[in-house]
């Protein structure tokens, strides 16, 4: 497993590795399950940037770890690795799928659906096989420092997530279209009115029936 051959860059013995490898996978798990509770406890956007900004810190702080020659930062490094893992599925790993599902029209939710997994697949291909040149001692060599490549993409994804992801926790998709259509900025997606309530959202909703009416 790729988390293994990190940790073995790291510094540790292969046993050990081994078996820490074996504990990101189990946290990975793990937060997928405390997923289940956390996607309906909490609004949409507030876990989606609080994943963010805390896989980005740790991002950063394993690169900063990397540079520090010492028994204890080579530790720190693997624990805040296997931390990021538990994170990224309890936040940001499960809420994509939810927000994927809940902000793609309607009509055209099939084809955002597919053109989403298409995307994360193509990536998928292109970080897998470029990250071991990134870490590997006899190619780029960056080790731990790879955390300031991501930890900087992660950045602007951060970035990009406070002005792009809006809150949608029990809202229809009725009143998600309804939003888009109105052009309802995203931080106030918790603020906006809720059911057929408001002049805004019937106006903009009889708006929209009548544009997708017009495409049919």
């Amino acid at each position: 497993m790729p988390s293994t051959y990190f940790f073995k860059l790291a510094g540790l013995a292969t046993a050990n590795a081994f078996n820490l490898g074996v504990a990101v996978t189990a946290c990975g798990v793990f937060g997928n399950i405390c997923s289940w509770f956390v996607i309906n406890s909490y609004g949409r956007r507030k876990v989606f940037l609080l994943g963010m900004v805390s896989l980005t810190t740790i991002l950063l702080i394993i690169g900063i770890m990397d540079v520090i020659p010492t028994g204890a930062a080579k530790w720190v490094q693997v624990a805040f690795t296997v931390i990021y893992t538990f994170i990224y599925f309890l936040t940001i790993g499960a809420m994509a799928f939810a927000i994927l599902g809940e902000t793609s029209s309607s009509t055209l939710r099939a084809k955002t659906s597919a053109l989403a997994t298409a995307t994360q697949a193509i990536f998928g291909i292109v970080m897998n096989t470029a990250i071991p040149y990134m870490v590997n001692p006899n190619e780029a060599n960056l080790k731990g420092k790879v955390g300031f490549v991501f930890g900087g993409l992660a950045l602007i994804g951060t970035v990009g997530s406070f002005f792009y992801v809006s809150e949608l926790k029990g809202r229809t998709f009725y009143e998600i279209d309804t939003m888009f259509f109105n052009s309802v900025p995203p931080r106030e997606g918790d603020g906006h009115l809720r059911g057929g309530a408001g002049r805004s959202l019937m106006t903009g909703g009889t708006r929209m029936s009548e544009q997708i009416s017009q495409i049919k």
